[in-house]
């Protein structure tokens, strides 16, 4: 798991790029909207597979999400699809 503080600055600035609420964001990436908000607030760290599914749905690259590596705006590719 990647339990990194800047990880739920992140994850709430995409979010909110996106125009995203919590719900939403937790409907389209299959994650709860509770855990999410744990993560944004640094409560709960993150799985590889939940920041691959978080980054997909709002269309960032994991490694930014994760790492804050590589820009994160609107540049993401389905690994599976690249």
């Amino acid at each position: 798991t990647l339990a990194c503080e800047k990880l739920g600055e992140r994850l709430f600035e995409a979010r909110d790029r996106a125009g995203f609420t919590l719900r939403e964001l937790g409907q389209r990436s299959g994650i709860s909207w509770s855990s999410i908000s744990a993560i944004e607030k640094g409560r709960q760290s993150a799985t590889v597979e939940t920041i691959e599914r978080l980054a997909i749905a709002l269309n960032v690259r994991p490694a930014w999400l994760a790492f804050g590596e590589g820009g994160g705006g609107g540049e993401a590719r389905n690994p599976n699809f690249s």
